[in-house]
């Protein structure tokens, strides 16, 4: 990742690293690119969505977005996010873009954003990583639930989903390679029920949803269908 963001980097962004007390090597590879990192942080948390709220309370930026370790940041995506943040108005919230899902580096398939208040509750319909967040409201809506591993940024757009102005922009974002938390074993599925059913999604649709994604579950744990 920090190599794919090296040619983009300027005056306008800062990156911040956070990382969970990692015993494998990470906080060297953080050393290496020092010129890169504004700053870095690297002690025991409670999962994803922990270190992204230590991040945005690191931040100085008017928008906020996250990537992970093993992921990439297309060419001239930051610049598209900046053009993006610069024509947006003060009641955009978010900008996202599209996500390539790869496999062995190989792209396999595409995650493109699209939202409305009501198919949120169906599905996490954002490609979420390298989306900015205005970060005055991302502070102001309770940051990311740390309770949740995997799906801490959908129950963030369901407790805001009636709130949520989103801009959409027709670009890759990042490649994001499978495997990662948000699709091992079934805790997301059942994570996605806990996000709804907290959020006011009726309880009919919930175990409807829940129903579908078990029944499902063989055939994306097999890799005949895409998880996204």
């Amino acid at each position: 990742m920090l190599n794919s963001f090296r040619d983009q980097l300027n005056s306008d962004v800062e990156l911040i690293v956070v990382d969970g007390a990692s015993t494998d090597g990470t906080l060297g590879v953080i050393q290496n690119h020092s010129d890169l990192i504004s700053k870095a942080v690297s002690e025991r948390d409670l999962g994803i969505y922990d270190a992204w709220n230590k991040g945005v309370a690191l931040s100085r930026g008017e928008f906020v977005a996250f990537i992970g370790a093993d992921d990439l940041v297309a060419s001239g995506a930051i610049q598209a996010l900046l053009d993006a943040i610069d024509e947006v108005s003060n009641e955009v919230q978010l900008i996202a873009g599209f996500n390539v899902s790869t496999h062995l580096g190989v792209p396999v398939s595409l995650m493109r954003s699209s939202f409305t208040p009501r198919t949120i509750q169906y599905k996490m319909t954002v490609a979420q990583l390298l989306s900015a967040h205005r970060k005055e409201w991302l502070v102001s809506a309770g940051g990311f639930k740390a309770s949740y591993r995997s799906s801490g940024d959908y129950e963030l757009l369901l407790r805001e989903r009636n709130r949520l102005n989103l801009k959409i922009i027709p670009r890759v974002l990042t490649y994001m390679e499978k495997g990662g938390t948000s699709v091992r074993g079934l805790n997301p599925t059942f994570e996605d029920l806990k996000a709804r059913l907290e959020n006011g999604v009726p309880r009919i649709l919930c175990y409807a949803l829940l129903i579908k994604a078990l029944i499902g579950y063989p055939l994306r744990a097999s890799g005949l269908r895409n998880p996204i």
